[in-house]
C-alpha cells in the first residue's frame, strides 16, 4: 500500500460538498465559528439526536454555551485551533435545557482559512457518560457491600471471641481446626498456635471410633446432628459435641460446639419418648415447644404442613411463624394453657401443640 507523504496535497482537489459530508460523517455536530469564538454556522448529524439548543447558537459566542467546569478548556480549544497549532481531544460539556442539564461532546478543532475561522466538530458522549455512570454506581454498591461484609466480619469476629460457649471451627475436606475460640483454648487447655492445623480425631478419644464420624457424616449430608458424646485428649474430660455444617468462600466447614454436662438442646428423656413412640404415629401435626414457642421437635404430618423439607429445618426455629397472627395466636394458647391448668398443676415446659383441624395443646 502506497503512504501519501502530504494529505493536505492530496486532500486539495475534493469537491467542497463532499468534504461537507465527510465532515458530518465522522461527527454528530460541526460549528464553523470566527477567530473571536463566534458561531458562524452549526452542522447537526440526523441520527445524533442533539437538544435543538444547538440549532439556536448563531450568533453567539460558542463559549457561552459551555458549562462552567469546560470553560477553560473551550478556550484552549480555539486558542490553539486559531495559532494553527495541532490541538488535542477535549471533552467539553454544554450546558442545554436552562442550565437543568449538560451534554458532554468530544471535540477537536482546526482553522480553516487565513482569517482565522475556526471548525470545531464534535461527537456526542452521553452514551459513555451513561456507561461511566453506571460503572460508578457499580463501584459504590461494591464498596457498600464490601463495607457491610465487614461489617457482618467484624461483629462475628466480636461474638466468636466473647462466647462462653466453646466452638472450634474445622475444614469439611481434611477435618483440620481452623479456628478455636477462647472457651474452646480454656477448655481443651491449649494455646492457639497448638491447635490450628490439628485433626479433629487426635482432639476427642471415641473409644468405639464411630460417634464423631456418625454425627460428622450426618453433618455433612445437611441434616440435623444427633450430638456425641466424647471424651478429650487433652484432661479427659467428656464433652457434648454438635456438629453443623456451613459454607464459605466456596468452601465448607463444621462447626462444633463443645457443650459439657447433660445435653441442653434435647428434649428430655421421657418427652423423647413420647415424640418417638406416640406423637409420629399421629395423623393431626404435633410439634414440642419451649416456652418461648422455639420448635425443639415435631412429627412428620408437621412438616408436610408446614412444606419444610426435614426435621433439621424445623428444630430452632419459632412456632410463631406459622400461625396466623405472628406475636399473638402463641401467647393465646399458652394462656389458654395456663388458665386451664391453674386448679390442678402448674404449666411445665416444654409444649406440645397440636396443629390439626382443631388446634390443642398439653404439657410434657
Amino acid at each position: 500500500m502506497k503512504k501519501i507523504g502530504h494529505p493536505s496535497n492530496a486532500m486539495v482537489h475534493i469537491d467542497p460538498a463532499i468534504a461537507a459530508r465527510m465532515v458530518m460523517a465522522s461527527a454528530d455536530v460541526a460549528i464553523l465559528m470566527d477567530r473571536d469564538g463566534t458561531v458562524i454556522d452549526v452542522s447537526l448529524a440526523t441520527e445524533a439526536r442533539l437538544p435543538s439548543e444547538f440549532g439556536d447558537w448563531l450568533g453567539r459566542p460558542w463559549l457561552d454555551t459551555l458549562a462552567p467546569d469546560s470553560r477553560n478548556k473551550g478556550q484552549q480549544l480555539l486558542a490553539d485551533a486559531v495559532a494553527g497549532l495541532p490541538g488535542r481531544l477535549r471533552e467539553i460539556n454544554h450546558i442545554v435545557h436552562a442550565g437543568t442539564a449538560t451534554v458532554p461532546l468530544r471535540y477537536s478543532a482546526i482553522r480553516v482559512d487565513d482569517d482565522g475561522k475556526v471548525l470545531a466538530i464534535g461527537r456526542d458522549l452521553r452514551a459513555l457518560a451513561a456507561l461511566q455512570q453506571q460503572l460508578v454506581q457499580f463501584q459504590q454498591s461494591m464498596e457498600r457491600e464490601y463495607s457491610r461484609l465487614r461489617a457482618a466480619d467484624t461483629r462475628y469476629r466480636v461474638l466468636f471471641q466473647l462466647t462462653s460457649e466453646p466452638i472450634l471451627i474445622a475444614d469439611a475436606t481434611g477435618r483440620r481446626i481452623s479456628e478455636a475460640n477462647p472457651a474452646a483454648l480454656a477448655l481443651l487447655g491449649v494455646p492457639q498456635n497448638r491447635i490450628s492445623g490439628r485433626t479433629l480425631q487426635s482432639v476427642f478419644v471415641d473409644k468405639g471410633g464411630d460417634a464423631l464420624q456418625e454425627t460428622i457424616a450426618v453433618a455433612a449430608s445437611g441434616a440435623l446432628a444427633m450430638p456425641a458424646t466424647l471424651r478429650l485428649t487433652e484432661g479427659g474430660k467428656t464433652v457434648n459435641v454438635h456438629v453443623s455444617l456451613f459454607r464459605q468462600d466456596g468452601s465448607s466447614y463444621f462447626l462444633l460446639r463443645l457443650l459439657s454436662g447433660p445435653d441442653r438442646t434435647d428434649a428430655s428423656p421421657v418427652a423423647a419418648k413420647v415424640v418417638d413412640s406416640v406423637i409420629e404415629r399421629f395423623p393431626d401435626a404435633f410439634v414440642l415447644t419451649t416456652g418461648d414457642g422455639v420448635i425443639r421437635s415435631a412429627n412428620t404430618a408437621f412438616l408436610d404442613l408446614t412444606g419444610l423439607i426435614g426435621l433439621h429445618a424445623a428444630i430452632g426455629q419459632n412456632l410463631d411463624q406459622w400461625l396466623g397472627r405472628v406475636g399473638v395466636d402463641f401467647g393465646v394458647l399458652k394462656a389458654s394453657l395456663k388458665a386451664s391448668m391453674a386448679r390442678s398443676t402448674m404449666l411445665r415446659f416444654p409444649l406440645l401443640v397440636s396443629m390439626g383441624p382443631r388446634v390443642t395443646t398439653s404439657a410434657s
